[in-house]
């Protein structure tokens, strides 16, 4: 039981890695794009809004998931669960995908 917890906490980890580095690079693009002002479409800015709303959606649930899957439980406190519970729905209220 313990090698089947092992290995969806490794899925898991590997999953949130290639989001986060996907949702991030393309942070820096789109926010590259902005600063510089080349080649500046209208979308860039809805796009870069939406990136980073899924970027805090990702780090608000997945990382507790992932932690989970290795079996820690209980690692916030009621104050911090509330916090990470309320980051999480503004983030999904911002972003448009659910």
């Amino acid at each position: 039981m313990a090698i089947v917890k092992l290995e969806i906490g490794v899925i898991f980890l590997i999953q949130m890695g290639v989001g986060i580095l996907g949702n991030f690079s393309l942070l820096r693009l789109y926010t590259f794009t902005l600063l510089t002002g080349q080649n500046v479409r209208p979308t860039d800015m809805v796009l870069n809004q939406l990136v980073l709303a899924n970027s805090f959606v990702l780090l608000s649930r997945g990382i507790p998931q992932t932690l989970a899957a290795f079996g820690l439980n209980y690692f916030l406190n009621e104050a911090e669960c509330k916090l990470l519970f309320y980051f999480h729905r503004v983030a999904r209220g911002v972003s448009l995908i659910w």
